[in-house]
């Protein structure tokens, strides 16, 4: 029977404000998951911002693979700014209704980049189910459409959560461990191999999935070739 795994993630938890906390009345259950389980440091991606981290977790890649930049950044082809909620003040200026459709609607349907995989959809397509709970990068296979009331104003309903099209499901983001090639060597790993899903995720998902990473040169032929 295959084992269940839940990631939970605390947005803005640093390192040393959870270390601080440990033993302490103020964190009993991250506490005991210390003590009973494992604890180390991670590096983040740069820059390490909401919606850039949880997009690399999401797809095991750097933002120039899955394509979400920042809090804020330009889109060059609607020519306009896109606003992740950065503050309230900004949300106003880009417009309420267009940042919360940015956050919850084309992040997924339009951001999100095609090339990259998230485990969503790699374990979708194992045969196995996920669910996500207030997690930006949600992509998957399958299409749910909102039914909080106070949101349907806001968003598309057949947007939220689009078909993409399958691919091989490979990770896709370049030689991203150190190896062979240098800093971003040949050598890489694949979306459930890599921290944090890596300590995580059990075997037996990991080679049920079967996600692998090509070297960038390699995918870009066989892209072009497409």
């Amino acid at each position: 029977m295959t084992r269940k795994v839940v990631l939970a993630i605390v947005d803005g938890l640093t390192p040393t404000m959870l270390e601080a906390s440990l033993g302490t009345a103020s964190a009993p259950w991250l506490s005991r998951l210390v003590e009973h389980g494992s604890y180390r440091r991670g590096s983040s991606v740069f820059p390490s911002l909401t919606p850039v981290c949880l997009s690399s977790i999401a797809t095991g890649s750097f933002p120039d693979v899955h394509e979400i930049p920042h809090l804020v950044w330009y889109h060059r082809g609607e020519k306009r700014l896109v606003e992740y909620g950065s503050s309230f003040g900004a949300m106003r200026a880009a417009g309420a209704r267009r940042a919360i459709r940015d956050t919850i609607v084309n992040m997924n349907a339009d951001h999100l980049g095609r090339s990259a995989v998230t485990f969503f959809e790699a374990l979708a397509d194992a045969g196995l189910r996920t669910a996500a709970v207030n997690f930006t990068a949600y992509r998957g296979r399958t299409l749910h459409r909102p039914t909080v009331p106070f949101l349907e104003p806001f968003v598309d309903r057949d947007r939220v959560a689009p078909e993409v099209p399958r691919v091989h499901v490979h990770d896709r983001v370049a030689d991203r461990l150190p190896g062979p090639g240098g800093a971003h060597g040949a050598e890489g790993g694949a979306v459930l191999d890599q921290p944090p899903l890596a300590a995580v995720v059990p075997d037996e998902v990991r080679d049920l999935v079967h996600v692998g990473v090509r070297p960038r040169r390699e995918r870009g032929e066989a892209d072009r070739g497409q």
